[in-house]
């Protein structure tokens, strides 16, 4: 299996300078470093990198911060621990210029559940399920809450840009609403799951609010690029109009999520040799686990190309999405903000391929789908770090509002992972608290 190293064999991504017009309850205690199923973490492949640069290569001191920080969170769309062996770019500028969580878990893994926890802090049973509207949960309440991230950084002077998905039932509240509570900026795709989708919703800073529809006659249309191509315009028009203005760039790409569709300049399949991961339990019947995983036939040669050919074309999605980070970094760096901004880099779930007989999907509370690659750089954090403890999707809005200098919300679940984090000089980033020592997932499937 060719799986490193690689370089990417694609034309220049050229940026698209668009001008916007204007059944039971799964419930599983994971005790100390325990993981179901696998029984060990799943370790991505990830190459030797290029020689950095040395203003690169670490961090300089966090300033004395007069100035609140910016954040840039980065949440791709089921992106399995393995799928990083596509995006070189993003380990070497956010994992090995930062800190690794080496233990995070999502609370529900499936799409609505899980970004509606991330947004609002809080457990799967506390944002409305099992009787909410997406997937089981009250996912628009949950957004744009007062307590939400958004709200909650806005009312503490952050400026709020929101591109790309944010959970599944978008298309209601942005584009037939026309709802942005705690957001200050949004330029979103109405239907996320086409990949050349033309309608976006945009909410500008003056309250303007419009559906905009692309031109089929543009270069190309593709989401990835259109909402990378959106987060770098509004950061750059910050820095022009509002410099200082702390803010928050939420990026949500689709890839890898089916059909993960690969951008239209990369022609070639570099990951033509690459196989779905053959790991112990991929191919196996499980009789001993619970009923969707337990009674599914072995797979047959046909469903075992098919899931070769989808890992490959989920790899090739994810190179444009590490291309699109690669391109916030550097306009960062060329702002003179980077050394001032957290970038935050997630998914919202894991993925399997195989595993247990079962083709491909997440929903279930095993190592491949509630484990994600989780990183994060920014002032103060050790180069090269990593944090142990057991930490999860409920725990990242308490610890971008714990950053930004204001008070976590009643309510939250989760908690800040900011004493978790080390300095340089090894010292914690925030107050050490005593920590979970099990963490909980939990679905209504």
């Amino acid at each position: 299996v060719r799986l490193i190293p690689f370089k990417p064999r694609c034309t220049p991504r050229k940026r698209l300078r668009q001008t916007m017009s204007g059944a039971a309850i799964l419930g599983l205690l994971l005790l100390g470093a325990a993981s179901a199923a696998e029984g060990r973490r799943l370790e991505p492949s990830i190459p030797d990198f290029e020689a950095q640069s040395p203003e690169h290569r670490r961090l300089r001191p966090a300033a004395a911060a007069a100035a609140k920080p910016n954040f840039v969170l980065i949440q791709t769309d089921d992106q399995a621990r393995w799928d990083m062996v596509a995006m070189n770019k993003t380990a070497r500028l956010i994992r090995d210029q930062g800190a690794t969580f080496n233990n995070y878990m999502v609370n529900t893994p499936i799409c609505c559940p899980s970004r509606t926890e991330i947004f609002s802090g809080r457990y799967y049973h506390s944002v409305g399920a099992p009787n909410g509207t997406c997937m089981h949960v009250n996912s628009k309440q949950w957004v744009f809450d007062e307590t939400s991230l958004f709200s909650t950084l806005q009312s503490n002077g952050y400026l709020t840009g929101v591109f790309g998905k944010v959970t599944n039932d978008q298309g209601g509240y942005f584009c037939r609403e026309k709802r942005a509570d705690g957001m200050t900026m949004v330029s979103s795709p109405c239907d996320y799951n086409d990949f050349y989708g033309t309608e976006y919703f945009v909410k500008l800073a003056n309250g303007t609010k419009y559906v905009e529809k692309l031109d089929h006659k543009l270069a190309t249309t593709y989401q990835t690029a259109q909402i990378g191509n959106r987060t770098i315009d509004w950061i750059n028009e910050i820095a022009k109009s509002d410099p200082g203005k702390p803010f928050l760039a939420y990026l949500g790409p689709h890839a890898p999520h089916y059909p993960a569709d690969p951008a239209p300049w990369q022609v070639d399949n570099i990951f033509a040799d690459v196989k779905a991961p053959r790991t112990p339990s991929w191919n196996e019947s499980c009789p001993d686990k619970h009923a969707m995983v337990a009674d599914n036939p072995p797979l047959n040669a046909n469903a075992t190309l098919f899931l070769d050919h989808q890992h490959q074309i989920r790899l090739l999605s994810l190179l444009s999405v590490d291309d699109v980070i690669e391109d916030v970094y550097n306009a960062l760096d060329k702002l003179g903000l980077l050394d001032s901004t957290y970038i935050i880099f997630t998914s919202d779930h894991g993925y399997h391929l195989g595993q247990w007989n079962v083709p491909s999907s997440k929903e279930q509370p095993y190592d491949t789908d509630i484990f994600v690659s989780t990183f994060i750089r920014g002032p103060g954090i050790a180069a090269g770090s990593a944090v142990d403890a057991m930490v999860g999707n409920v725990d990242v809005a308490p610890t971008i509002i714990d950053l930004a200098g204001a008070k976590i919300p009643d309510g939250m679940d989760g908690k800040s992972m900011a004493g978790l984090l080390k300095s340089e000089d090894g010292s914690a980033l925030g107050e050490a608290k005593p920590w979970r020592e099990a963490f909980l997932i939990e679905y209504k499937s």
